[in-house]
């Protein structure tokens, strides 16, 4: 509870931030101290179905004549208290969209690249998913890399002509130039397409952690941290906090799901065409993963974390095919769309009118 004092109209008011179990009954009871004021706010919360949708982290506002309810600012509800009246006011926006490109440096990382030209976390997520089967950003993005994104953004206009940035609309093509590479996304029909009209979605992505780095690579021959032995290392140790979330590389059924020896917890995926996936070590299970259930790529199956042998949260990542492990980072799989040459054709006269505006 944080108590401020507005100094442009001299009145003190209280901000509540909603917490888990509060109800908006329970909150108004300790701030209104007429029972029907209070309970005439109330069935506002009840005609526009507010009391079922309040969520932790909402915020209320509270002075002597108004009270504000705000899930996010376009749903921002004002209850003005005058002569033992309430009054309900909400405020008015437009929409607009423009199209824009936007560009920056690496200079930490991908994310933070972003969030310096005040973008949202929102846009670096989108932006990593269309390159997510050529880059995986925490491993192979490096300071000097370049960015480009062109795009549709929303805005919020109010009655005083204020523009608040709101939402992203569609991404129309993306460029990353880096030491790696120059790798490009062009929207087109439904799906991304690299420079030359190759699907960039394949069967498997490059890496199932966003947040991560490789401790541990691939090897027939590794030093066990805790047995103290030499042994294979048939797979990869990915670092990131606990809690990190893990997603399923490949589209697939859940054969295992369980604890298990040196693993720790353990999700097996069995994929088309012979292929498993292991995820091992983790804290915990991702909602109704249970064994039978079929995952699409991208679905959060788990946790990073430190359960069986691990020194530090990580995750142990295997890759199987056919019976026999293969080091997923040489793994080549098939792209997920191919163009017939008609469309070919056209995709190329798009890309060539993009190709100008990422530069």
């Amino acid at each position: 509870m944080i108590k401020f004092f507005l100094l442009s109209f001299f009145l003190t008011y209280e901000i509540y931030v909603v917490k888990k179990n509060d109800t908006p009954a329970n909150i108004l009871e300790k701030r209104i101290t007429q029972n029907n004021l209070k309970e005439k706010i109330l069935k506002f919360f009840s005609l526009l179905n507010l009391a079922k949708n309040i969520n932790p982290g909402d915020t209320f506002l509270f002075t002597d004549t108004l009270v504000i309810y705000k899930k996010d600012i376009l749903k921002t509800y004002c209850f003005y208290i005058k002569d033992g009246y309430i009054n309900l006011a909400m405020p008015f926006y437009y929409f607009v969209k423009n199209k824009k490109l936007l560009k920056g440096e690496i200079e930490n990382s991908l994310y933070f690249s972003m969030l310096s030209l005040k973008e949202k976390p929102k846009l670096v997520s989108n932006f990593a998913e269309i390159l997510e089967w050529d880059i995986d950003f925490f491993t192979e993005s490096y300071k000097g890399d370049s960015w480009f994104c062109y795009l549709e953004k929303t805005y919020l206009v109010n009655i005083n002509n204020e523009t608040i940035p709101y939402d992203y609309g569609n991404i129309f093509a993306v460029r990353y130039k880096g030491k790696i590479g120059n790798f490009y996304g062009f929207y087109y029909k439904g799906y991304f397409y690299d420079f030359n009209g190759q699907s960039l979605k394949r069967s498997f992505l490059r890496s199932p952690l966003r947040y991560s780095y490789i401790s541990s690579h691939f090897s027939f021959a590794r030093f066990h941290p805790i047995l103290k032995i030499v042994r294979p290392h048939l797979g990869i140790d990915y670092v990131a906090p606990k809690g990190t979330p893990v997603s399923a590389i490949g589209d697939g059924y859940i054969s295992y799901v369980g604890y298990k020896g040196g693993y720790g917890k353990l999700v097996e995926i069995s994929h088309p065409n012979g292929y498993k996936t292991r995820y091992g070590h983790l804290s915990r299970f991702g909602k109704n993963i249970k064994k039978g259930k079929k995952v699409k790529q991208g679905e959060i199956i788990g946790y990073v974390g430190q359960t069986g042998l691990a020194t530090g949260p990580h995750l142990h990542f295997e890759m199987i095919k056919d019976g026999r492990h293969i080091n997923p980072i040489k793994i080549k799989t098939a792209r997920y769309k191919v163009l017939t040459k008609e469309e070919i054709k056209e995709f190329q006269i798009v890309r060539d009118s993009l190709v100008k505006i990422l530069q």
